[in-house]
């Protein structure tokens, strides 16, 4: 029981332990080639998509009432628009920085984003390249934290003796 406690203890600092983490895959949602015509469709998909089980699950709370804001404020400058054309410069750069504002969030919390990192394993001298997706990497931690709690030594209380 003990190996066992040990080894999930260092395949779990393994796995937490970030040595020259790159990433990998990070593209903006909203890419400039992207018409007026199809944001309601892309700002829908993306309400649907942070709720739970969806690609930008992850985004933290503090977040999501800034990315809801830019996603409204871009709906509205661009409501009844054929092109990009017919903005006024002050509403384009309106656009291009609440677009910049709901990128960064979703790509920094996006689920599908490949994250590597050179991690040396426990035994060896050598580093390795690991990738994992956000969501998988978030899964193993939630997974060695519940296996770490589950599987922790219980003290059991005793009776008092005839001593105290």
């Amino acid at each position: 029981m003990r190996k066992q406690a040990v080894l999930m203890f260092a395949m779990f600092a393994v796995s937490a332990g970030t040595f020259a983490a790159t990433i990998e895959d990070a593209k903006p949602v909203f890419g400039t080639k992207t018409k007026p015509s199809d944001f309601p469709e892309l700002i829908e998909m993306i309400r649907m998509e942070i709720e739970p089980g969806g690609r930008w699950e992850t985004v933290p709370d503090k977040d999501r009432p800034l990315l809801e804001t830019k996603l409204s404020e871009m709906e509205k400058i661009l409501e009844g628009r054929a092109s990009i054309d017919e903005l006024a410069e002050h509403d384009r750069l309106r656009l291009i920085n609440a677009q910049e504002h709901a990128n960064a969030i979703l790509t920094q919390n996006d689920g599908h984003r490949l994250v590597c990192e050179r991690v040396t394993p426990v035994g060896s001298h050598r580093p390795v390249k690991q990738c994992a997706t956000v969501a998988q990497r978030r899964q193993s931690s939630e997974d060695s934290r519940r296996f770490l709690e589950q599987n922790r030594p219980r003290r059991v209380a005793l009776p008092p003796g005839p001593n105290s």
